[in-house]
């Protein structure tokens, strides 16, 4: 085996080492390419509501391509631009600023996506040497995304790595069918988060649908012998946040009370993660003598309270649980500490709603970072229906916000199931010929 192999922990002698330049040489794959730079690199004015897909680095989430959120440009313009053009089978690698993201492209809606200058393409020629799919997931394997990091300087804001210093990357290269064979069977684990994530969407997309019935519609049980005025059930009433819940922050943490471990200490970044069913990653803490501190004197973040970003990224919200457990940074989330537990389980839908976002936003200050201020958010007015039609929609959607949450956790042990499986595969560790499909 060579010696570098062993020294870096690979333990299949079948398994040989290769840089990005050698399969580049051998013909296994094309020269990679990312986005067009300067002047021809498409700009806001160019963005139109269809046509060619324009990923950026941010439209590459969890292994896949948001092509929901993602620009599109004409494809006349797209058939100008001189490269960046990725097609189905290819794998995407984020190279600048956001590192390390990867995707494989295999939306055959569209014959090519366009690419930015921050993303990469690696396009296999030689299917018998190479297996897109492995490539795919050996670039998600701790033992490349760490060279990546190494090489770009990733945490600065200028993290990159060049089309040129990419050639010189390193590759794992079992043989083909045992990449084959590692690839199929971590897809599988990939088969079912997906479907997990289908199975979120379904449920989330219901309880929106019912929350628009009765809310937006009107349509809410026994409404056709309900009493309405100017259009407005009768026994609803306009309140303000500060009515509804405490708008306040919390208390000023500072660098120096910043320790190794201890409780959890979020910013906007772990909010949104949360907000989204992902595990916050890098985290801060304080000590446990800190937040029992603070804690007794002036409280904490308790189970049915609503944490909102209100810097930058605006609006996202989480509702805390039963075995939630941190502090939080002053300045970037506002904190709606709940006056009624039942009001403040609808307030939580009211906030994700197209009325509630636009409500919020009407409150910003700031003009080149937006944000939310206190004092705004306590005048932003809410049609609060009678506590009995909320006390009955919070019956409905519980168990579906309960399966959400029990969907989410199972994603998280299957990615972090697939995360171990890739290590070891990789590495040699797991015997591929050992590999049992059906216990995935």
């Amino acid at each position: 085996m060579n010696k570098l192999l062993q020294q870096i922990g690979i333990k299949d002698d079948s398994y040989g080492l290769v840089t990005i330049s050698d399969l580049i040489k051998l013909k296994v794959i094309e020269k990679p390419l990312d986005g067009n730079h300067g002047e021809i690199h498409p700009k806001g004015d160019d963005f139109v509501e269809s046509g060619v897909p324009f990923v950026m680095a941010s439209d590459i989430k969890n292994g896949q391509i948001n092509y929901e959120t993602c620009k599109y440009i004409k494809p006349e313009q797209a058939e100008g631009l001189r490269k960046g053009f990725a097609k189905s089978g290819d794998v995407l690698l984020t190279h600048k600023a956001t590192i390390g993201r990867t995707a494989l492209v295999n939306n055959k809606s569209y014959q090519y996506i366009m690419l930015t200058p921050q993303v990469t393409y690696y396009r296999v020629l030689d299917h018998n040497e190479l297996s897109n799919l492995y490539l795919k997931y050996y670039f998600d394997s701790s033992l490349f995304q760490k060279t990546l990091e190494l090489w770009s300087g990733s945490g600065s804001t200028r993290a990159y790595l060049g089309i040129t210093a990419q050639h010189k990357l390193p590759v794992i290269l079992p043989p083909i069918e045992k990449q084959k064979k590692i690839a199929s069977t971590l897809a599988a684990y990939d088969n079912l988060i997906e479907n997990s994530r289908k199975r979120i969407s379904t449920i989330e997309n219901i309880t929106k649908e019912v929350y628009r019935e009765w809310f937006v519609r009107f349509r809410f049980p026994e409404y056709k012998t309900s009493s309405f005025k100017k259009g407005i059930p009768a026994s609803w009433e306009i309140k303000t946040l500060g009515d509804l819940c405490d708008v306040t922050s919390s208390k000023r943490i500072y660098q120096e009370d910043y320790v190794p471990e201890g409780v959890p200490f979020f910013r906007s970044k772990e909010i949104i993660q949360k907000s989204n069913g992902l595990e916050p990653k890098d985290i801060l803490y304080i000590s446990d003598e800190k937040y029992t501190e603070i804690k007794e004197k002036f409280g904490s973040p308790k189970s049915g309270d609503i944490l909102l970003t209100s810097v930058g990224t605006l609006g996202i919200s989480y509702q805390l649980r039963d075995d939630d457990k941190f502090y939080f940074k002053d300045g970037n989330l506002i904190w709606l500490k709940a006056l009624d537990q039942e009001v403040n389980k609808f307030l939580k839908f009211w906030l994700n709603s197209p009325v509630g976002k636009a409500a919020l936003l009407e409150t910003t200050i700031g003009s080149s970072q937006q944000a939310f201020t206190i004092s705004g958010l306590k005048k932003v007015k809410v049609l609060l229906p009678n506590i009995e039609l909320i006390t009955e929609f919070n019956k409905f959607s519980a168990p579906l916000k309960e399966q959400c949450y029990n969907l989410h956790q199972q994603i998280k042990i299957l990615n972090n199931t697939k995360l171990s499986l890739i290590e070891r595969l990789v590495s040699g560790e797991q015997k591929v010929d050992r590999l049992n499909e059906e216990a995935v």
